[in-house]
């Protein structure tokens, strides 16, 4: 039989433990990506984000965003088009390269890591690079006439 001076002190063990736990999950500065859409995730890196929104035939309203390179002079871009997979979203090609920037472009061609996404890697290169939607996802559930919430 487990005594009860045994059980308050498991209690109290993994209580102190919870605490400890707690406390790097709760005050620990969170990600500031984690809260961006794709036009403030482009625009924290130093590039220029574009959204555009394109009505397909049967109502659906999908947002498109551009990556624009300000350091490029060059008007006369490449154009590429990124297609995210199945559910997935267009933010799917830009996140996880906190810091890295436009201000990286000369790494390109000295083929050190410039970023471990290609949405901005491509931009680096020179491409004009659109981030399309499908509908479903978080920015493709607008509709003319249908309510998405329901």
């Amino acid at each position: 039989m487990v005594s009860q001076s045994l059980i308050v002190k498991i209690l109290l063990w993994s209580a102190l433990i919870d605490c400890i736990l707690c406390k790097n999950f709760l005050f620990n500065p969170i990600d500031p990506d984690a809260r961006r859409d794709v036009a403030e995730l482009i625009e924290s890196r130093g590039f220029i984000a574009e959204t555009h929104y394109i009505t397909t035939d049967d109502g659906y309203i999908l947002t498109i965003n551009r990556i624009v390179n300000p350091s490029l002079k060059e008007k006369k871009r490449r154009p590429l088009i990124l297609q995210h997979g199945v559910l997935c979203s267009s933010i799917d090609w830009i996140i996880n390269a906190p810091g890295i920037g436009i201000k990286n472009s000369d790494a390109v061609f000295q083929n050190k890591k410039v970023s471990n996404n290609l949405g901005f890697a491509l931009s680096l290169f020179g491409y004009d690079v659109w981030l399309t939607n499908s509908r479903g996802n978080k920015y493709g559930t607008n509709h003319t006439k249908l309510d998405p919430n329901k």
